[in-house]
């Protein structure tokens, strides 16, 4: 039983495979339009609020940047932790 259930998730799995390499094919054979280029998601020229005055104008300051050299191997871990515990 165990056998005719793992073929047909198989066969099942295989067919969407081939429906998303058939879709990626087809889009790749479309020139995308040039006006979608330009615009995002909202189809507005959108700008993250931070880069914005008071007056709502882009600040020309340079941004400031920000590292840390004694950091451990990834965000999960504990101030103390030595890398590879």
């Amino acid at each position: 039983m165990f056998a005719v259930l793992y073929g047909i998730a198989f066969f099942v799995l295989l067919g969407c495979a081939f429906m998303q390499m058939r879709q990626g094919w087809s889009a790749r054979s479309q020139q995308p339009r040039a006006n979608n280029l330009m615009r995002d998601r909202t189809g507005l020229k959108t700008i993250h609020p931070e880069l914005l005055d008071g007056n709502g104008e882009l600040i020309k300051d340079e941004l400031l940047t920000v590292s840390f050299d004694n950091v451990s191997d990834g965000p999960f871990t504990s101030p103390g932790a030595q890398p590879g515990y």
